[in-house]
């Protein structure tokens, strides 16, 4: 009797799982007209992506003059920077600040605000340092953005020693 109880319970669950694999995979038609069909669901998963592209590593800013002393030197072109991004984005620079310079038994250290930044070819609309800035921004996903940049620098009779300034900017592309 327990033989047959263990049986019966063994060809019942061989065909629960035959009409499991029935509902999983489709062989073939067997009567005329009789579709045979079965489904996959899929998912994917779509990170944020970004790429930024620049054509130009480093600049040189031109050197202080008498007559730009107190003043600001010619533009400069920075990099023109190429965005590609999936997502709303802002673009911001900004420095860590000027490597300090030792002359004259002196060390200084020329102020972030003393370097200024522009987004437009034309070298209009200039930002200081003095903290990030904010230099573009898109309202949509962009397959190809093109970000021009230009720098100048604020020289001084009172403060600027004679050496060589060195500063990195650093750019950083976000979403809100």
């Amino acid at each position: 009797m327990r033989i047959s109880k263990i049986a019966l319970v063994s060809a019942a669950m061989v065909l629960s799982a035959g009409s499991l694999q029935a509902q999983v995979n489709c062989n073939e038609a067997t009567q005329a007209g009789m579709q045979c069909q079965t489904t996959t669901d899929l998912s994917a998963t779509v990170p944020y992506l970004a790429v930024i592209n620049k054509n130009i590593t480093s600049a040189t800013l031109p050197a202080a003059t008498v007559t730009n002393m107190d003043g600001y030197s010619a533009a400069v072109a920075g990099p023109t920077l190429n965005i590609k991004a999936n997502f709303v984005w802002t673009l911001t620079a900004s420095m860590g600040g000027f490597a300090p310079l030792a002359a004259q038994g002196v060390n200084y250290t020329k102020a972030n605000a003393d370097l200024e930044i522009s987004n437009a070819a034309s070298g209009d609309s200039w930002m200081t340092f003095a903290s990030s800035r904010a230099l573009a921004s898109s309202q949509t996903a962009t397959a190809t953005q093109d970000v021009v940049t230009r720098y100048r620098v604020a020289y001084s009779w009172a403060k600027d020693l004679p050496g060589s300034y060195s500063a990195t900017v650093t750019y950083t592309l976000t979403a809100p």
